[in-house]
This record gives C-alpha cells, structure tokens and sequence, in this order.
C-alpha cells in the first residue's frame, strides 16, 4: 500500500503495519516503553512533565478499550497509535514512535493506515500546542486548528481535526 512506500524507500525490507493486540503482555510492554520514551521527549517540547501518557502502567494499557495500530520494522514495534470510534468520529489518544525512529515516515504510515481504516469518520486529535513536529505531521495529513485549552499554568493543548475523505 501507498503508507508503506515511504519506508521501504529508507531501505526497510520488513514493514508492516497492522492493528495489534495490547492485551498480550509482552505487546502492552513494548508500547508502554515506546510511550515512556517518546512521551518523554514531547514532556520536554512542551515543558510539562505531568503528561498522562507519563503516568501510565502496562496494566492499563492492557485493561484500555481503545484501538491500536503499530508498525513494525524488521519485526520490532516501533510506532503505535490508538483510537476510540464513536458514531462518525475517531478520537487519536496516542501516537507515539519510538525516538530511534523519529523523522522516517512512521507517524505518516500509522495516520494513513488509519484514514483508510476508517475513511467516513472525522478524526479529532489533542497535542501539545508547542509540539512543533507533531502539529506539522497532522497539519499534512488534513488536520486543521480547532481549539486551544489551557491544561495547566504555561501549558496549552491544541485539538485538530480532519474531515472524512471525500
């Protein structure tokens, strides 16, 4: 497919990009580490280190009704985006890809694996409103500003969102 042509171009013979099952221990473990770590890094764009993504355990990545998707490269996670769908729209709660693998398109190939999967949908999407690159990757993909919200002294968070694909 078209999402997986950006990486195979950066010389990755092995790609893959799937729903994936966070249930599974050893799954909830490596996108807990991937969320550690790349949460971290927006933790220091936006200078709040109270990020809820932060906060979490493996168990409740387990326990959560939410959807996720991961690419894999070569046969390791290395990105991750989960949702929750209701009615007509798609709420992002994560995306997050490991650091090693920031700047390779595997933000993009999650974002359009997801408008593919759900093509009707409206997608609606929170990030930190200093979070440069994240807000440049929605931006390409559709998104447009919708609100701003002051989540604590200094700290804004900026939703977007997408329309269906016509």
């Amino acid at each position: 497919m078209e999402y997986y042509r950006n990486l195979i171009e950066k010389g990755y013979d092995l790609v893959d990009i799937r729903f994936i099952q966070h249930t599974q221990s050893e799954t909830a473990g490596n996108i807990f580490d991937i969320q550690l770590r790349s949460y971290k890094i927006e933790a220091e764009l936006i200078d709040f280190e109270d990020l809820p993504p932060l906060q979490d355990s493996k168990e409740a990545i387990m326990d959560s009704n939410e959807t996720f998707i991961g690419c894999i490269l070569e046969q390791e996670l290395v990105g991750v985006l989960s949702y929750e769908e209701t009615n007509d729209r798609i709420y992002i709660n994560r995306l997050m890809v490991d650091p090693d693998h920031f700047r390779k398109g595997v933000g993009q190939c999650l974002l359009s694996f997801l408008r593919d999967a759900h093509p009707s949908h409206k997608i609606i999407v929170q990030t930190g409103a200093k979070n440069t690159p994240a807000i440049e990757l929605y931006k390409k993909h559709g998104f447009h500003h919708t609100d701003e919200v002051e989540v604590a002294p200094g700290v804004t968070i900026t939703q977007m969102e997408c329309s269906p694909i016509e």
